[in-house]
């Protein structure tokens, strides 16, 4: 479908005030939750892998126990294609007299893409407990039940709980007591909240206020003052759980963005009818490895 002269009717006519439409895009939110990597691959794929456990009490005289390593779990990031694309006549181009203000540029294509992006890695986020959506261990990204060699481990709760001072805190514990495949406890740290803008006050409040809230005793607030979260809050628009939040830690390999071939944008003119032709294209995936990378809830 072309853009004629019939859908910018407005715009081939003297005396219009303002041509609007084209608004202010926010930052780029993706970036505060998944690391960036390149691929030359059509697809990526990590493995995770189990170390040695505990040592054993030997007997005088006795053998020494032995154990095992080896792979666990496969995690793959399928890479997809994005693609935009608009038509636009000559005649449009022509008789517009308002190009400064409206323009058959790539702009808007950027736009659409980079939003389109920041659906793809937010969903990462909004079907975390979709028990349809599973990782290489078989489980979705928030679990009770991601499984060990030796045991469980989780890394969200088994009642939901709203943001608030003692769900946080319940969550930072959560964080350092994180273990591997083999069983043993990692040293992971909480970086930073993410949580959909409704929550933005709230975790103002916990972050930021020196003292308790709300409540009358005279305690410090201790995630704020001692700087439990360092990298503070940030808010991802495209949540849409309005109280679903997340805490990113310092786990390696976690939430991951691959960007396959940048964003690239092409026109041409069509031999037959003259119409501009304006297209965009981008390959990417979305993706975690690493459950130990988030800890969240999503009432």
């Amino acid at each position: 479908m072309a853009t004629t002269t019939a859908q910018v009717r407005d715009l081939l006519l003297p005396g219009l005030n303002a041509v609007f439409g084209d608004y202010a895009q926010l930052d780029s939110e993706w970036s505060q939750v998944f690391e960036k990597y390149t691929s030359k691959m059509s697809a990526e794929r990590d493995v995770e892998m189990k170390m040695l456990g505990l040592s054993q009490m030997r007997t005088e005289g006795a053998s020494v126990q032995y154990d095992d390593m080896g792979e666990r779990f496969i995690y793959n990031y399928v890479h997809i294609e994005l693609g935009l694309g608009f038509v636009i006549t000559k005649i449009a181009i022509e008789d517009n007299l308002y190009k400064a203000q409206f323009s058959p540029g790539t702009r808007q294509l950027k736009n659409s893409l980079a939003q389109t992006k920041e659906v793809l890695g937010a969903n990462v986020l909004n079907f975390a407990m979709d028990p349809t959506v599973t990782g290489g261990d078989g489980v979705p990204l928030l679990s009770t039940q991601h499984p060990l060699d030796v045991g469980t481990n989780a890394n969200t709760f088994g009642i939901q709980s709203e943001l608030n001072e003692t769900s946080l805190q319940d969550a930072i514990v959560r964080i350092g007591r994180q273990r591997d495949a083999a069983g043993l406890l990692v040293k992971v740290k909480p970086k930073k909240l993410v949580i959909s803008p409704e929550l933005q006050f709230v975790a103002e409040r916990l972050l930021h206020t020196p003292g308790r809230v709300g409540t009358s005793d005279n305690d410090i607030n201790v995630i704020g003052s001692k700087g439990m979260l360092a990298g503070g809050y940030v808010v991802n628009h495209f949540l849409t759980n309005p109280r679903s939040w997340f805490i990113i830690t310092d786990a390696p390999e976690g939430l991951k963005y691959f960007q396959r071939r940048p964003l690239e944008t092409d026109l041409y003119t069509d031999f037959d009818t003259d119409s501009l032709k304006v297209k965009a294209t981008e390959r990417l995936s979305f993706g975690y490895s690493n459950h130990r990378a988030i800890v969240g809830c999503m009432p």
